[in-house]
């Protein structure tokens, strides 16, 4: 049990504001190979594929808007998959980030 715990990706979490989520976006524009971005509309909605970088730059500004819940982005940076998960919130966005398990 403790040497699965040992493999377990630490998670990183943070509340953004709209201009720190759009800095968010263009670091990953810059910077990352977007490898997918799922949107999910509703609370107990599956999550739908977005078509790459004109796909998250679309999801941010319906998730901003209120037109869909959250959206997970899968993206390569320095070698390493990444997984970020933003939801909407009363208080901002949720933004949840873990380096993805590979293999």
């Amino acid at each position: 049990m403790s040497d699965e715990r040992a493999a377990l990706p630490e998670v990183y979490q943070a509340t953004l504001d709209g201009e720190t989520l759009r800095g968010l976006v263009r670091d990953l524009c810059a910077a990352a190979e977007v490898v997918e971005v799922l949107t999910k509309a509703r609370a107990q909605a599956r999550g739908e594929p977005a078509p790459g970088l004109l796909g998250l730059l679309a999801c941010v500004e319906a998730l901003e808007a209120g037109d869909i819940q959250g959206l997970q982005i899968r993206y390569r940076f320095e070698g390493a998959l990444w997984l970020d998960t933003l939801m909407k919130r009363p208080h901002g966005i949720a933004l949840t980030r873990m380096r993805a398990l590979e293999g």
